[in-house]
């Protein structure tokens, strides 16, 4: 076993890992960012229909 495939295969692992925890932090900061929207939205619609 070379040193050059096992910097290669630990970069590998390191890329997957990387691209899991990009995908759910991607995914959650994209259900965050829709539920501030949504909450913004309705209260600024009910703002402007109360007054």
């Amino acid at each position: 076993m070379s040193s050059e495939y096992m910097i290669y295969s630990t970069l590998r692992r390191i890329g997957i890992f990387f691209v899991i925890v990009g995908f759910f932090v991607l995914k959650y900061t994209l259900k965050l960012i829709g539920w501030v929207v949504k909450k913004c939205w309705r209260w600024y619609r009910y703002g402007r229909v109360s007054s």
